[in-house]
């Protein structure tokens, strides 16, 4: 494991244990952020930022944002071209592709426990936290990074945005991209992996970035490639692997088939993970109830 992993991990672990402004600051000081411009919440309560941020007719979606389930909130630190000047010196915040970013705000979010009716635990979905991401960026003109800490792992969060196609004064808010369920400790090689990609030396390194913009796009690339190729395909394939040769495998066969043998339980569990996979999808969209992945439900 590089040195960076190791104090990326350390990083990481402080979240169990550590004041959730200091461990955030912590994290993305280690990743190489400057965060260094700070200026934390008075009141970090939901309802501190509702008088702070929330004006009467704001168009704020409390139940999408999950504000309910707001433990805490913290603004970690703003990003602008003063903090990354010496890092690259061409920084540039004009308007690019019909996208300008001037600044970057690092937002932290603790969020309480939910309970199923069984009293099982009711993870956060990503469509959960993709529309909380979303409601949170509605009330700033720049976008907002988002650190999630919930179910005792962390969830990373940014969004697209663009200028308005006929009103350059407002932003239309895109694809929110995550990456899901960081352990504290133990943490997945894919993960770690990801985050060292998100170092700030790294990536310039990579895309040599020169605005907000590309900055952005460089967190984006990262975050979409690394998270299939390194852990979801991974993780299947072994899932694959171990479920095939599992000696209670059974599958029925009905008369028509014509493969046989090895071929005939390689393909069947194959199917079995592709409608798994569509149901996982729709319930993620909110057409069939999360029971149906819940084992004591079941």
């Amino acid at each position: 494991m590089s040195s960076l992993k190791q104090s990326i991990q350390a990083a990481l672990h402080q979240f169990n244990q550590t004041d959730l402004f200091e461990a955030g600051i912590d994290l993305f000081t280690t990743l190489g952020y400057n965060t260094s411009h700070q200026s934390r919440l008075g009141d970090s309560s939901r309802a501190g930022f509702k008088t702070a941020f929330i004006a009467p007719g704001e168009a704020f979606d409390e139940k999408k944002a999950l504000l309910i389930d707001w433990q805490q909130i913290e603004l970690l630190f703003q990003l602008t071209q003063s903090e990354v000047i010496s890092e690259a010196s061409l920084f540039d915040t004009g308007t690019v592709d019909r996208t300008r970013i001037e600044a970057y705000l690092f937002w932290a979010v603790d969020l309480l426990p939910r309970i199923n009716d069984d009293s099982t635990p009711k993870p956060y979905t990503r469509t959960d936290l993709s529309q909380a991401t979303r409601e949170l960026n509605r009330l700033f003109p720049m976008p907002c990074l988002v650190l999630f800490r919930h179910d005792r792992c962390l969830t990373l969060a940014v969004i697209d945005r663009r200028l308005h196609k006929r009103d350059e004064t407002r932003d239309v808010l895109e694809k929110v991209t995550l990456i899901k369920d960081i352990a504290f400790d133990k943490t997945h090689p894919g993960h770690l992996s990801i985050l060292e990609d998100l170092s700030f030396n790294k990536l310039f390194r990579a895309y040599r970035f020169d605005s907000f913009v590309a900055l952005h796009r460089a967190w984006q690339k990262t975050l979409d490639t690394s998270l299939l190729n390194k852990l979801f395909y991974e993780e299947l394939f072994t899932w694959y692997l171990w479920a095939k040769n599992h000696p209670n495998l059974w599958f029925p066969k009905p008369d028509e088939e014509q493969l046989d043998g090895e071929a005939y339980r390689s393909v069947s569990v194959i199917r079995l993970l592709t409608r798994l996979m569509f149901v996982w999808f729709i319930k993620e969209k909110g057409l069939v109830p999360d029971e149906l992945f819940n084992r004591n439900h079941l």
